[in-house]
């Protein structure tokens, strides 16, 4: 029960990231704006854009390989959460400013604000990620 478990948590997660890595490597300026918006100041932004979607790219190759290779499963997990982490703690941190910018997580074409929302997702995708951990 807890490998099966363990496997569909890691298949959402690997689905998540890659069209967030997709999204996010098909809309560079976007990614950037988004950056800014989370407080990454100007002069990284640009970096931020061209290296989070080869990271969150890495956590999808590290979690489908961890299918058949458990360290590897883990250190793609532990890298998963912790981009959710930075990702909840800028997030949370924007909101309590009092700011909603526009979330470009999956894209300029699904852009929405964010909100509690967007915080809760990413508690949902660190449970998930907390279970491909136990499994």
């Amino acid at each position: 029960m807890r490998r099966s478990a363990s496997l569909v948590s890691s298949a959402v997660l690997v689905v998540v990231f890659a069209a967030a890595a997709w999204a996010k490597w098909r809309d560079p300026a976007g990614t950037r704006t988004g950056a800014v918006d989370l407080g990454v100041p100007a002069k990284w932004a640009g970096g931020v854009a061209r290296l989070l979607p080869m990271a969150e790219a890495l956590v999808v190759l590290m979690l489908a390989v961890g299918v058949v290779a458990r360290p590897v499963a883990v250190a793609g997990t532990v890298a998963g959460l912790t981009l959710l982490a930075a990702f909840t703690t800028a997030i949370v941190r924007t909101l309590r400013a009092g700011r909603a910018p526009m979330c470009h997580c999956f894209g300029s074409r699904r852009a929405s604000p964010i909100g509690a929302d967007t915080v809760v997702r990413n508690l949902a995708l660190s449970a998930l990620a907390l279970v491909v951990l136990i499994g």
